[in-house]
């Protein structure tokens, strides 16, 4: 193993060894949010070829916190209006390559694609050059979610809705059958 693979695994190893509870409660941003955003950074920062490295990790948990720092990243673009916070989050979802069920990847491509509009970024620009980063199903995924009618890719048809938290905005999970 090299030693930009070793400095890989060890930013894999501080995210998964976080203890910090509930981290979609967490406050936004939050220290987790920094050290995936390390992780998120080395991996858009690396040579093609060595950014297959980063798909060789395969922990269910570390995948939700992918998945989670997806959509904290969407609400933090929007309080930035910050294009990079758009990018991390996508290719947050690119590093977790459907590893867990590829339905909760692609309700955060709602909430990223929302949050790009909102923030005054083109999302079609966005979401193409995350998908450049890699030839994986996620990166597919990325291209075509822009062509969906926008009725499907809306907020409303992922079950998404805005509201301002205590630390500000955020996007929250509001199922129909369970909030009446």
């Amino acid at each position: 193993m090299d030693d930009y693979e070793a400095r890989v695994d060890e930013a894999f190893r501080v995210v998964a060894e976080d203890e910090s509870p509930l981290y979609l409660r967490q406050p936004i941003p939050s220290e987790l949010d920094s050290k995936i955003g390390r992780l998120v950074r080395m991996f858009r920062d690396a040579p093609e070829g060595e950014r297959k490295h980063f798909f060789k990790h395969d922990d269910e948990d570390t995948s939700w916190l992918l998945i989670t720092f997806a959509e904290r990243s969407a609400a933090l673009s929007v309080r930035e209006k910050s294009r990079d916070r758009i990018l991390d989050g996508l290719l947050a979802l690119i590093i977790e390559d459907y590893k867990v069920d590829p339905r909760d990847n692609l309700t955060r491509l709602a909430l990223l694609y929302d949050a790009a509009t909102k923030s005054g970024a083109s999302p079609e620009e966005l979401f193409s050059e995350a998908a450049s980063y890699a030839n994986n199903a996620v990166a597919r995924s990325l291209l075509d979610f822009p062509r969906r009618k926008p009725a499907d890719r809306s907020l409303k048809a992922f079950y998404y809705k805005e509201v301002e938290g205590p630390d500000g905005f955020k996007y929250e999970l509001h199922l129909p059958w369970e909030h009446g």
